[in-house]
């Protein structure tokens, strides 16, 4: 028999919870769905780009919210992002408003990335990556918004890390949401 417990939330628990694995405990990370997005949406500075999910908010928290040990995920890969592009992109869930002047204290807010590059090939080029992948958590955001009808959306807006970086467009190549469920429990 084993026990779940779920991801720990300060470092007290996770300087345990490494205890305990390392005395022959198990980790399970396991997709329980996938929800893909549509492909190729464009971000610019006067525009956010808008991912529209085929799911929605009650969805996402009757299946996160299944189980203790369960969170939701948001996966953004991006794609043509230069070494001139000195921007970050913030992420607000179901906001259609988003703006550049939305807060990151407004409850729809999951989280921002931003784009360093710097020299990696021998003679101090720059080397491009064809795509950059990320993923935030966005459980509190889908509990905080709660059980809400129509579809998920992402909005994903460009924020200039300097006056003068303005990127013609961030283009978005693919989007996935995922509920996660992840355990650490005692080996048999």
């Amino acid at each position: 028999m084993s026990n779940a417990t779920p991801e720990p939330t300060t470092h007290d628990e996770a300087q345990r919870i490494q205890n305990f694995l390392k005395q022959g405990g198990q980790v399970a990370l396991n997709e329980v769905e996938t929800i893909k997005a549509q492909a190729g949406v464009q971000a610019t500075i006067d525009k956010p780009g808008v991912i529209s999910y085929p799911t929605t908010l009650d969805h996402l928290n009757t299946a996160t919210l299944a189980a203790l040990t369960r969170r939701t995920t948001i996966e953004l890969e991006f794609e043509g992002v230069s070494p001139s592009d000195r921007v970050s992109a913030a992420v607000f869930i179901n906001n259609s408003a988003a703006s550049r002047q939305t807060s990151f204290e407004h409850p729809s807010f999951a989280g921002a990335v931003s784009f360093f590059m710097h020299p990696m090939a021998p003679d101090n080029s720059m080397v491009m990556a064809e795509t950059l992948l990320y993923e935030l958590d966005i459980t509190n955001v889908v509990k905080r918004l709660g059980r809400a009808a129509g579809p998920v959306t992402a909005s994903v807006v460009v924020q200039p890390l300097h006056p003068t970086s303005l990127p013609s467009a961030l283009t978005i190549r693919s989007s996935t949401l995922r509920v996660l469920d992840s355990t650490v429990k005692r080996s048999a």
